[in-house]
This record gives C-alpha cells, sequence and structure tokens, in this order.
C-alpha cells in the first residue's frame, strides 16, 4: 500500500513555520489541519494557529517544544526531532509540495473506504457514490471536503435556524449609518469594492470604515501598497484626535507640545481599548512585490475579520498584456477566499473617465458589494461624495452620499442639517487686450 503521510516532512514543516523568515510566513499560509496526518504534528500545528491568532505571531520552535499546553508525548517527539531545516522559500515550497502529495493520496483514499463500503451493500445508490467521488476530488485539489446541503437533511435544518436567529456576526457594518441601516453591513465571505476617480478617496474612506470597523469589534488588517505605515498611522491620528494633517505632515514646526501629549494619550487610549476587546488594527506596506495569494495567505491563519488590499493594480501579477484576464482572476481568487475562510475582502480600484471600473468588468462581476464615486468640481466645493452602489448581492441598492473632511481624513454621514460651504467667489481681473478672465478666490485640495 503507498505511503499516506510522513511524519518527518510535516515535522520539518512546523520547524520551517516556526523559523520567523518569510519562507515562514508563506508556509504557515498555505498550511492547514488537513496537511498533518499524525496525532502529534496536528495537535502541534493547532497550537501554533491558535497562539498566532491570539498573540498576532507565531511562536518558535523552542518554545513550541516546551508548551504547557500541549501534551508531554507530543513535546517530547518534538524534541526529538534533531533534523536541520533549510528556511528558504525554495525550501518551503518543496515541503508543501510533499505534504500536499500525502494530502491527496489520503483523500482518495478515504473515498475508496467509503466506497468499498457502500458497494457491500444491499443496495448501491449511484447518486452516493457519485457524491462520494466528486467530495474526493474536491478534497484532493483543496483540501476542504465540499459540503452538500439538501432540503430535508439535518445540515440544511441547522441553516435555517442561523438565519431565523439572526447571527449578529454575520454582517460587519461599514461605519455608516445610511447604509448599515438598511443592509446591516458588508456580510462574511463577500468580496467589497471601492472604486474612485484618481484623488477622490478611496484611501480616505477605506481607512475610516477599518477604523469603524475595529471599533464594532472586528480585526482588520490592510495591505498598504501605495503608502507607508507612517503615512497610514498618520492618517489614523488625524482621524481619531482631529488634529490636522497638515499639522501632523510637519508636528516639528506646527505641533505645540500640549497638543503633542494630547495625541499620545488619545493613541494610548485606543491602543488599551483594542488590547482589552482582544480586536487588532494591523497596517502591512510591503517592502517588495506581493501577489494576491501571498497577502491573504499571510494572515490567513492570524484571525482577521476582514482583510483590506490598498489597491489592486498595484499587486504582482495585475499588469501586463493580459491585464483583464489577471485582474479577473485576481478577484475570483479574494471571492473564494473570502468566502472559504468567513471574512470580508475589500479590494480597492480606480474608475476611468466614464465613470466605470478600470480595466476588467469581471472586477465588478465577482464583487457582492460595490461602491463607485467620481470626485468632480461639484463634490470638491460640496464635500459630499456621492456613492453609486451598483452591486449588492441579496442587499438593498441604492445611491448615499457621505460627508468628507479630508483636513482630518475624516469621513461620515451627511448631518441632516448641513449645509455645503458656499462656492468660492469669481472675481474678474484684466488681461492684456482688454478682455477679462475670471479666477476663483479660493480652491478646494484633498
Amino acid at each position: 500500500m503507498a505511503q499516506l503521510y510522513s511524519t518527518r516532512t510535516e515535522k520539518k514543516a512546523l520547524k520551517l513555520i516556526c523559523s520567523e523568515t518569510k519562507a515562514s510566513d508563506w508556509l504557515f499560509g498555505k498550511l492547514d489541519d488537513a496537511f498533518f496526518a499524525s496525532k502529534e504534528t496536528r495537535t502541534a500545528f493547532k497550537r501554533i494557529k491558535l497562539f498566532a491568532r491570539k498573540r498576532g505571531e507565531i511562536m518558535t520552535w523552542d518554545d513550541l517544544c516546551e508548551d504547557p499546553a500541549l501534551e508531554e508525548d507530543i513535546r517530547s517527539g518534538l524534541k526529538n526531532f534533531k533534523s536541520e531545516v533549510e528556511t528558504t522559500r525554495g525550501r518551503a515550497k518543496i515541503v508543501f509540495n510533499r505534504l500536499n502529495e500525502y494530502r491527496q493520496l489520503r483523500a482518495f483514499a478515504e473515498s475508496h473506504i467509503k466506497v468499498d463500503e457502500m458497494l457491500k451493500a444491499p443496495n448501491v445508490n449511484l447518486d452516493s457514490l457519485r457524491e462520494t467521488y466528486d467530495n474526493a476530488l474536491n478534497k484532493s485539489r483543496t483540501g476542504a471536503e465540499q459540503r452538500m446541503y439538501t432540503i430535508g437533511d439535518k445540515r440544511t435544518r441547522s441553516v435555517v435556524k442561523n438565519i431565523l436567529r439572526g447571527a449578529k456576526n454575520s454582517a460587519i457594518p461599514t461605519g455608516f449609518s445610511v447604509f448599515d441601516k438598511k443592509n446591516r453591513g458588508i456580510f462574511r465571505g463577500s468580496l467589497f469594492l471601492l472604486a474612485a476617480s484618481s484623488g477622490g478617496g478611496k484611501s480616505a474612506v477605506v481607512s475610516q470604515n477599518m477604523d469603524d470597523m475595529t471599533q464594532w469589534g472586528a480585526s482588520v488588517v490592510m495591505f498598504s501598497l501605495e503608502m507607508t505605515e507612517i503615512e497610514q498611522y498618520m492618517r489614523a491620528l488625524s482621524r481619531r484626535t482631529k488634529v490636522s494633517m497638515e499639522k501632523l505632515i510637519d508636528a516639528e514646526h506646527k505641533l505645540t507640545n500640549k497638543e503633542r501629549l494630547h495625541i499620545y494619550k488619545q493613541y494610548r487610549e485606543y491602543e488599551a481599548d483594542l488590547i482589552k476587546r482582544r480586536v487588532k488594527h494591523s497596517v502591512i506596506s510591503p517592502d517588495s512585490d506581493i501577489t494576491i495569494e501571498d497577502a491573504l495567505h499571510s494572515v490567513k491563519h492570524k484571525g482577521y475579520d476582514v482583510i483590506i488590499i490598498d489597491y489592486i493594480s498595484l499587486l504582482s501579477g495585475a499588469d501586463g498584456d493580459d491585464q483583464v484576464r489577471k485582474l479577473g482572476a485576481i478577484t475570483r481568487y479574494a471571492k473564494i477566499f473570502a468566502k472559504n475562510n468567513n471574512c470580508v475582502v475589500i479590494l480597492l480600484a480606480q474608475i476611468n473617465d466614464e465613470g466605470l471600473v478600470k480595466y476588467s468588468r469581471a472586477i465588478v462581476e465577482n464583487s457582492n458589494n460595490a461602491w463607485l464615486w467620481k470626485r468632480d468640481d461639484e463634490s470638491k466645493a460640496t464635500h459630499i461624495i456621492d456613492v453609486d452602489q451598483i452591486k449588492a448581492r441579496n442587499q438593498s441598492s441604492f445611491r448615499f452620499k457621505l460627508l468628507e473632511e479630508f483636513e482630518t481624513m475624516t469621513i461620515r454621514d451627511v448631518p441632516k442639517d448641513y449645509e455645503p460651504p458656499e462656492r468660492p467667489e469669481i472675481d474678474e481681473q484684466p488681461r492684456k487686450g482688454g478682455k477679462t478672465v475670471k479666477v476663483r478666490r479660493k480652491e478646494f485640495m484633498l
């Protein structure tokens, strides 16, 4: 009979995961429980996952070997594994491929046992046989068994009961009551697209979402492919403290000591609140090109409820001659990831002069929710963002307005008593030749 697992290879994978390298993050994101066959390695892997979810980091090999949460025989087995493991990305791929082959063999072996039992029964149900084979094939490809829901079985009844209970955690509020009152928020398992014209405030809107979602209780991580972590947290400080971006950008000369103390105090209070509630507000600013697979799998086991990519066209593999197909594939992958991991993936994109998403219609088609807006002279003058909700699967689709206060990078619902500022006055100034030219006294800037 073919060998169905290798405890040695599984321990190599665990040791590589605990190496605190980029290869470690890559491999950790690619694996799940189905890749480990022995009780010893599977239990250890589950412990690493639990530690990563609670602490936001991966434990070292020494810590794993001494972890009191593991049984003595498991700790002893890990300690006795003395093999040195290369911590390169190439070695991580080799280990992953070997584990994946064993996982596929186990999936087919399990299905063979089930089919053998079914064939020994007095009556053979062909539909059940086909389902068993289909599940085995799917499991060999993805590592997860495909679950079928049929009216009349217990599994489907439990789904109906969950719907009627109205599970509170099934949707994550965006923070904008004009949307959330009608639609509750963005449902878990969704791909959420935010698209606007260049300079339209995409990052400001999604950063506001990020703050509001963490306040609600969701852990959120943003991959900031355009801005540094300093720029991102500068915006977050401005939004929370209402100290203008202008001052924070030139903090050395424009902030008083009193303002510095006020800002830092506000930050520490926010920090303490998130730590107390075990909610994570994280920013990742990669120092090299990153694919959608690398991004999503690097945080897969850290328990984030929302993952933001700012923005899609800056991902590695999103450009080139075949860009339309590539962007469609990226959004499809993000959608499947969101569904399989019960989270929300938010992608940012640009729209063109005609108000359509650049490069690929599939970006919109693959989205569960899609918000589009243009920032033209009218919106600059009124500070109103007019959001066109072009996609809201199983939700109410409608246009709505938000108020931007870019001075402090704040986006909020438009107050009922809000009155847009008067348009900038226009003077007529003489020009050579006796003609006049209209000149605005004030410009509205992002």
